[in-house]
């Protein structure tokens, strides 16, 4: 399938799936009381060398099984600071590390991605090499969305709102769902969330 959608896109670099990089579906506490659902992993060229040092993949693969982690949200944990995912992370989530600090945020949150594989740009595959558009592993991602809307823990769409509201139309009628106020920055602010003092008092609970 990756390699498919990659052939009809060799002239388009931009939307190429790198298969020399791990996939991350998903990271973060699977018992975190927030889920934020967000779009994929997006690329860089400092990737590489972070995906092929032994902590940190092998820190991706625990994710995947949900080990418990220091950092279960990876991108927090200070040995991977420098990593162009953390500083990303970094960004979006600084409001909420200064005012519940970094474990809380680490261990509090659960991130799931529409489409696990990275790429500079993200591009739908084909109905042609598969209906959903997505890849078949994206089932288990909608199976734990679905668990957290009936076990009414807070969601936040930080991007891809319409596509995830395709996946899993439970969102649309669920009153536990934060959006936010812009698409294009998707910091997890207060000047960006309406809702933000909810999301901040969650995740300061012990």
């Amino acid at each position: 399938m990756i390699h498919a959608f990659n052939a009809l896109n060799h002239d388009c670099p931009d939307y190429v799936i790198r298969t020399d990089l791990l996939p991350e579906p998903f990271f973060g506490n699977i018992d975190a009381p927030v889920y934020v659902l967000i779009l994929n992993p997006g690329y860089s060229e400092e990737d590489g060398p972070w995906h092929a040092r032994e902590d940190f993949s092998s820190t991706i693969r625990s994710a995947w099984n949900h080990s418990p982690l220091e950092f279960p949200l990876y991108y927090l944990d200070p040995r991977f600071a420098d990593s162009p995912g953390a500083k990303w992370f970094a960004k979006k989530t600084r409001h909420l590390v200064t005012d519940c600090g970094l474990h809380a945020v680490a261990n509090r949150l659960f991130f799931a991605e529409l489409f696990p594989y990275h790429s500079i740009r993200y591009r739908p595959i084909p109905k042609k090499i598969y209906a959903s558009g997505l890849v078949p592993s994206f089932a288990y991602t909608v199976f734990l969305i679905k668990r957290a809307i009936e076990q009414k823990k807070l969601i936040v769409i930080m991007r891809a709102g319409k596509a995830w509201a395709t996946q899993v139309p439970e969102l649309a009628g669920y009153d536990r769902v934060i959006r936010l106020n812009s698409s294009q920055n998707v910091s997890l602010s207060p000047g960006n969330m309406k809702r933000y003092a909810e999301l901040r008092d969650l995740l300061r609970e012990a």
